[in-house]
């Protein structure tokens, strides 16, 4: 089960991971997007102070920013690159725009997002829009994002800890139960013994299925040789008993293990009276001249 929990996390992590990435990657594009709308608005509502050089009516322009506290700084900058108006959010700690303009359009940073637009008078342009603005509300959306990814992976696997479990207890366990048996069979030789079905008939349910069908066939086998065996002795045990002759058999040590009928008519005893006793102490082999022994 530790092998899937792994898995499921790292699925579920490179999942989170995808997901917050896109978005950034979404959000920084929205916000650039948003930004050099806003610069394009306000050159066009600062072109008339501009031509006029009314820098009182371009910073009180500019001044509108403060309701967009992700705007840090704007400028309105002359065709010679110089400021003509200026607005600073944080003036004693915040950012501050360029001097001189230099150019570039955007510009992007872990920090904030820095945009210029021209700002064009009948098809002529008379100055530059900059604005910059930081990535604070950026990083309170993925902020939310990591918090609600963070929650779901833990759902996540909660629901998939539960689900292995259930899974573990509908696989393992007759698969474990499956093998005690097969390892009793092993050390006793009982091939009477049948493991445990399962209520489903798939690949587990088939697999103890044919585990059962074998120890039956090899019970059946096993029973089958014993009744021939039985039968082949039942059959020599007659014909030793009805032979003419006298018929022992003596272990190492000499004593009888079976005597015949007419062996132990010879001897003047009966069979269960010889059977075990020392074959010394209960005659020589020159009062059976008609005995065959086995030892």
């Amino acid at each position: 089960m530790e092998f899937e929990m792994l898995t499921v996390t790292c699925a579920l992590l490179l999942a989170c991971l995808g997901f917050i990435i896109t978005d950034l990657v979404s959000l920084r594009a929205m916000r650039v997007r948003d930004l050099r709308t806003l610069a394009q608005i306000t050159g066009i509502d600062s072109a008339a102070a501009l031509t006029f050089g009314d820098r009182d009516a371009a910073t009180e322009l500019l001044a509108a920013m403060h309701v967009k506290p992700s705007v840090e700084a704007a400028c309105i900058y002359d065709t010679k690159g110089e400021p003509f108006a200026r607005y600073v959010a944080n003036p004693a700690h915040g950012f501050m725009p360029p001097a001189h303009y230099a150019g570039k359009a955007l510009t992007l940073s872990l920090q904030r997002i820095e945009v210029a637009a021209p700002i064009e008078l009948r098809g002529r342009r008379i100055g530059t829009m900059y604005l910059t603005s930081n990535l604070s509300s950026v990083r309170d959306q993925i902020t939310g994002y990591l918090k609600v990814s963070f929650a779901i992976l833990i759902g996540a696997l909660i629901a998939a800890f539960f689900i292995s479990f259930r899974l573990q207890r509908s696989i393992s366990d007759p698969i474990v139960a499956l093998a005690r048996v097969a390892g009793h069979v092993s050390k006793h030789k009982d091939y009477s013994i049948r493991a445990q079905g399962t209520a489903e008939h798939d690949e587990i349910g088939k697999l103890i299925d044919g585990f059962n069908d074998m120890l039956g066939e090899i019970e059946q086998r096993d029973r089958n040789l014993e009744q021939q065996v039985a039968a082949r002795t039942a059959q020599i045990q007659r014909i030793l008993n009805t032979a003419g002759e006298g018929i022992f058999e003596l272990d190492a040590s000499g004593r009888v293990m079976f005597i015949n009928p007419s062996a132990a008519l010879m001897l003047g005893r009966t069979s269960a009276e010889l059977v075990g006793v020392p074959s010394t102490s209960s005659f020589t082999y020159d009062k059976l001249p008609a005995c065959r022994v086995m030892v």
